[in-house]
């Protein structure tokens, strides 16, 4: 497995908690899942089939022999900070909800097989770049800054080159 750790920083409150719903906490699969999503986006496959069978060979699958993720992540979170943020600012503050606090940096380490490395970076790159995490991202919230992006059009090659490697013809199954 190859580790390749991400440096990020949060811009805007993240609420994002564990177990109990209110302890503000960087959850790994929370990450995994944008980076799943946003793999299904890069990938903009017409044949469902397909898209099912690569998506299972990178983030594994329920159904028979597909097996476990290629990825597994890890957060190093050095005790960040959390405060009570209102998630409706345009309104009157009627109530706060606990968020981790904005201009904190933490680390997110993936661990991928060789093979997939390039898939698992252009896939994270681009859940930072274009989503939110957490509660209220879509109004917002939850937003994280990579640390090193290159230029737009770098990424995009990256992209590219990542979609060849998981085209159908490679035969990865």
């Amino acid at each position: 497995m190859h580790q390749i750790i991400f440096e990020l920083e949060t811009i805007t409150p993240l609420f994002m908690a564990g177990a109990d719903g209110r302890t503000p906490e960087l959850r790994p699969p929370s990450f995994k899942g944008m980076m799943r999503f946003w793999w299904r986006a890069m990938r903009a496959e017409d044949d469902i089939q397909t898209l099912s069978k690569n998506e299972a060979i990178l983030f594994g699958g329920t159904e028979e022999g597909q097996g476990k993720s290629k990825i597994t992540i890890r957060i190093s979170d050095h005790n960040l900070k959390s405060n009570s943020y209102s998630p409706l600012p345009h309104k009157q503050a009627r109530f706060r909800v606990p968020g981790l606090e904005p201009r904190q940096k933490f680390k997110c380490i993936i661990c991928v097989e060789q093979r997939y490395q390039k898939v698992a970076i252009s896939a994270f790159k681009l859940s930072t770049l274009l989503g939110g995490f957490g509660k209220r991202s879509r109004r917002g919230f939850g937003a994280l800054c990579y640390r090193k992006f290159d230029d737009f059009d770098e990424i995009m090659e990256e992209i590219e080159e990542a979609n060849n490697i998981m085209a159908p013809h490679k035969n990865l199954c």
